[in-house]
């Protein structure tokens, strides 16, 4: 049987709850996908974070270049900054900071750059 989580506050969830017992959401409130995975990257399961952040990039999602390019650019986890760097080169390759980490950023990031945009 699946885990369900609050869309809201990740909290598990019962399957045939209607509202999050946490912060009282609504499970069946409708929402932009794009807008869900971009507020999973913020998960707190970091594992989490990696899938949106390539989700993101496999949809070529415009709206979520600001926040992959923050995380792209934060060393504190160097895995999902690898992640959101490949999303920000599949969405935009001439983006500023894909070719800088394409170039000299972090190893993880550099090689996940290079695997999507093999000519930078």
């Amino acid at each position: 049987m699946p885990t369900w989580f609050c869309l809201e506050c990740f909290s598990e969830l019962d399957a045939g709850a209607s509202r999050c017992p946490q912060c009282g959401a609504s499970v069946g409130d409708s929402d932009v996908y794009e807008a869900k995975l971009i507020r999973a990257l913020n998960h707190r399961l970091p594992d989490r974070q990696v899938l949106a952040a390539r989700i993101l990039g496999e949809l070529r999602s415009h709206v979520a270049i600001p926040r992959l390019a923050a995380l792209a650019d934060d060393p504190s986890d160097p895995y999902l900054a690898a992640e959101a760097a490949r999303a920000l080169a599949l969405i935009e390759p001439d983006h500023p900071l894909v070719r800088r980490l394409g170039t000299s950023g972090p190893l993880l990031s550099r090689t996940a750059v290079r695997e999507v945009t093999p000519g930078q």
